[in-house]
């Protein structure tokens, strides 16, 4: 089995508690680790989990830091095979503030040969060009463009970022509406859905 859990929000322990029978443990986002992500899992689990950013784990520089003790199970733009099961990943969220995206756009009206919209030309536009957390939770043209890359090899792509606007019910009745989440993961295919068992 491989356990996908998300938004552990620095509480790791359900998943600790749930990943003794997985194979594999792979966290979607928003791990907020107090301390080193290692640290927070323990060598066991530690050395069978991959994971990519929640815009949360951005909110301070300690969240981000804290997962570089396992920079390289980092699956954002990559693919990993576990058990005959390609995973890719895509980290972090849309951010409308800049690109202008929204729940109606689709990937198709997205320029991913904008140079300037890159990650990297972000980053050299500040004063001193340099990188803050949130550029490494945000999703830049350059990042679909990687994993359409990937298109017909991936078996299933793990985000943070929710298929498309949606509403969260609340036990009390309340609902929020999520009107700046994208609808572009939905539309991003990089292949056939299966059953993981």
């Amino acid at each position: 089995m491989i356990l996908f859990a998300g938004d552990c929000h620095g509480d790791f322990v359900p998943v600790i508690e749930e990943a003794d029978d997985a194979l594999a443990v792979v966290l979607l986002g928003d791990q907020e680790p107090q301390v080193s992500l290692a640290d927070e899992l323990g060598p066991g689990l530690a050395r069978k989990s991959w994971w990519i950013y929640g815009n949360h784990d951005s909110d301070y520089l300690d969240f981000f830091e804290n997962h570089k003790s396992m920079a390289d199970r980092n699956l954002h733009c990559q693919m990993i095979e576990i058990d005959g099961v390609r995973i890719a990943g895509l980290g972090g969220v849309f951010r409308a503030k800049k690109f202008e995206i929204d729940q109606t756009t689709r990937l198709d009206e997205v320029d991913l040969d904008c140079p300037q919209d890159y990650r990297e030309a972000w980053i050299k536009l500040r004063r001193g060009g340099r990188a803050y957390p949130a550029d490494f939770t945000s999703i830049f043209p350059d990042d679909l463009k990687s994993l359409l890359a990937l298109a017909g090899h991936v078996d299933v792509l793990v985000t943070h970022e929710a298929p498309e606007s949606h509403v969260d019910q609340h036990p009390n009745g309340a609902t929020d509406r999520h009107p700046n989440r994208s609808s572009k993961s939905e539309r991003f295919s990089l292949g056939r859905p299966r059953l993981i068992t």
